[in-house]
């Protein structure tokens, strides 16, 4: 017989598509209520309810002793970017969620007028997706060569980009306070939070991705994040990430090839290799604050070292077919470190701060054998601690 479902069953229901296929959301905690009146509708007896995000005792189990839910079908699914952040005292107090919803401004770290005019506080905006995925679902992996082998990969990405993100985000307080999945499902992810946050997302992200892969070769990830201030449109800062993301697919592609290694990050404008170079810019970044912090090196130290690779990219872009790159910027910005050596002339070579500029200057000296890569990763790491350490004046 023809599946009718009663007028009395729609009131509960939205027809969105107009084909006859109605939908409905219940509130979690008031799910067991609205399925008991849902028991007394005949119509019911063809439902698939499923519960959204939560796979542990996802159904009442009352519901199984009725006759009419014979033909129904239950479930569960995910979605990414399942909850907002919020000020848990304020939701405790309240019980108002819309009350105790944050902002773009507070999500970045703006709780009062005075932030405002002072400090560092932007929004990262990142998205990320899986390295050509169509090529791996046409060439294949090894050993899968069968449409379920297939299917299961499709979903077991879907189970991934759909429900863990969620468990990533949860089991951050930091996360859950300052960042929002804003989209997530596929192999696709958009979110937006304080920009401190917002990278250390993605590098939880991608490691855990990795071991969820079982650290295969042929599937990797990368992303692009771009900060901007709260008040800009999520739109154009969308945008933006979007052409961070296809900075990163693009890296390591060499002039007429279409290859990539892609397998990156765009980070401050810079796409950087999740295999080695990202722990490498972490590493230095941490000898820079330690630096900082100790006054061996100054702001303008960490301006110098932006300014240098700003100069690199300057010199070896060719004007002409026929000219040749000016390379005297390695030993200028060499010669540079240098003059800063001369100020810890009287310590000892094997004191860390000689160490890393002894090793800074190598590396600026020796730089065109890879393209001047190391003044990108230093450049990237003295924005990284430039920005970190603003954070952490404000917080003291």
């Amino acid at each position: 017989p023809e599946k009718v479902i009663s007028e009395k069953h729609k009131f509960y229901l939205e027809n969105p598509l107009n084909h006859r296929i109605y939908q409905g959301l219940a509130e979690e905690n008031d799910i067991r209520r609205e399925l008991k009146k849902l028991q007394q509708l005949s119509s019911f007896g063809f439902a698939t309810i499923k519960k959204i995000n939560d796979p542990t005792n996802f159904l009442p189990s009352d519901l199984h002793t009725t006759q009419l839910q014979q033909q129904s079908a239950y479930g569960f699914s995910f979605y990414g970017g399942n909850r907002q952040a919020y000020y848990e005292e304020l939701l405790e107090s309240t019980q108002n969620v819309r009350k105790a919803v944050k902002d773009y401004t507070q999500i970045a770290g703006i709780e009062s007028e005075e932030d405002k005019h002072q400090g560092y506080y932007r929004l990262g905006v990142l998205r990320m997706d899986v390295d050509g995925l169509g090529k791996v679902f046409s060439k294949g992996l090894s050993q899968m060569e069968h449409l379920p082998a297939y299917a299961t990969l499709s979903a077991q990405l879907d189970l991934f980009f759909s429900g863990y993100l969620n468990t990533i985000r949860e089991e951050s307080q930091e996360l859950r306070n300052h960042l929002n999945i804003i989209y997530s499902g596929g192999d696709d992810i958009f979110a937006v939070g304080r920009w401190d946050q917002a990278i250390a997302f993605a590098e939880r992200l991608r490691a855990d991705f990795r071991s969820f892969v079982n650290n295969r070769e042929e599937i990797s990830i990368s992303g692009g994040l771009v900060l901007v201030n709260p008040k800009f449109p999520i739109g154009k800062s969308a945008n933006y990430a979007g052409e961070a993301e296809d900075k990163a697919k693009d890296f390591g592609k060499k002039e007429g090839t279409a290859e990539a290694k892609k397998n990156a990050i765009c980070l401050f404008d810079v796409p950087i290799s999740w295999e080695g170079e990202f722990e490498k810019v972490k590493a230095l970044k941490g000898q820079l604050i330690d630096f900082r912090s100790s006054g061996h090196l100054t702001a303008g130290f960490l301006q110098k070292m932006i300014d240098f690779q700003q100069v690199k990219d300057l010199h070896l872009r060719d004007i002409t077919k026929d000219s040749k790159p000016d390379l005297s910027f390695l030993w200028t910005s060499a010669f540079y470190i240098s003059r800063v050596q001369e100020r810890f002339r009287k310590l000892p070579k094997i004191d860390p701060i000689q160490e890393f500029l002894s090793e800074v200057k190598h590396e600026f000296f020796t730089a065109v054998k890879d393209g001047g890569r190391y003044f990108d990763l230093l450049a990237v790491a003295a924005r990284w601690t430039e920005l970190e350490l603003r954070m952490e004046a404000i917080e003291n």
